[in-house]
């Protein structure tokens, strides 16, 4: 087993530099390709519901002196919970259906949709829809915001429930372009690395003194020159001369 020192893994990066560029621009490429002109865009629209108890929004803005106590506090905050999970059930999600005319069915709206709690101490409930378009994201977002209070009162609530902030924009989630880009060049060039390193690793020609050392542990006394490569030096015109008269003799 050769030693490895920090030497060897610079050497083997900068032996095979050309190539390993090469391969990571191909995977950069192909990923970018992919992206740009292959891969479908998903978009991503975010509304919200609050749900209150009186006219309270959240522990960071309580105040006695408002006249909110703390049973209006725990009663809003413990009855978030009941509303995210009521707004999680089918029934919503297939009003919701039949609002878009049944463009979707509504285990696809389902698998479309994030509803949850903001955070455990606030009463907003975020709702997030994905789609292909953005404007289509957006519309989802909203509609379902306008259903919801009706649908929540559906189960006997007294709770003032609102859309707080309906969708205006939406982001794009899939394909993140750049990343997916800057990722395949990484693992195209650290690839190409990992093949070059295990063929050095397994390579166990010994070419020069220095590959005898990697791998033996043992002093070199001594060394025996190669002629065939000395082509300019006496030793090989005279080790040349002996060949051919012997090939001679032979004869």
């Amino acid at each position: 087993m050769r030693n490895i020192s920090l030497f060897a893994l610079v050497e083997i990066a900068l032996k095979h530099i050309f190539i390993i560029i090469a391969v990571a621009l191909v995977a950069a490429i192909g990923v970018f390709s992919f992206c740009e002109f292959v891969a479908a865009p998903s978009y991503s629209a975010t509304g919200s519901i609050i749900v209150t108890n009186g006219a309270i929004i959240d522990y960071d803005e309580l105040n006695t002196d408002d006249g909110i106590n703390n049973t209006d506090v725990a009663a809003s905050l413990n009855f978030a919970y009941t509303v995210n999970d009521i707004l999680n059930t089918n029934g919503i999600f297939k009003e919701l259906a039949d609002e878009l005319d049944n463009k979707y069915t509504y285990s696809q709206l389902k698998s479309f949709s994030n509803i949850e709690r903001r955070s455990n101490t606030t009463l907003f409930i975020d709702v997030t829809f994905t789609a292909g378009t953005k404007e289509e994201a957006i519309e989802l977002v909203n509609t379902y915001l306008k259903l919801a209070p009706d649908y929540i009162n559906t189960f006997g609530t007294k709770s003032a429930i609102a859309a707080a902030s309906p969708a205006d924009s939406a982001s794009k989630v899939y394909p993140k372009t750049f990343l997916a880009t800057a990722a395949a060049a990484l693992i195209g060039a650290g690839l190409t690395y990992a093949v070059a390193f295990l063929i050095y690793c397994a390579n166990t020609v010994i070419k020069c003194e220095d590959d005898f050392k990697d791998r033996f542990d043992v002093p070199i006394i001594g060394s025996i020159p190669d002629f065939s490569t000395a082509k300019n030096d006496k030793y090989y015109k005279y080790n040349s001369y002996y060949k051919r008269g012997k090939v001679k003799n032979e004869k």
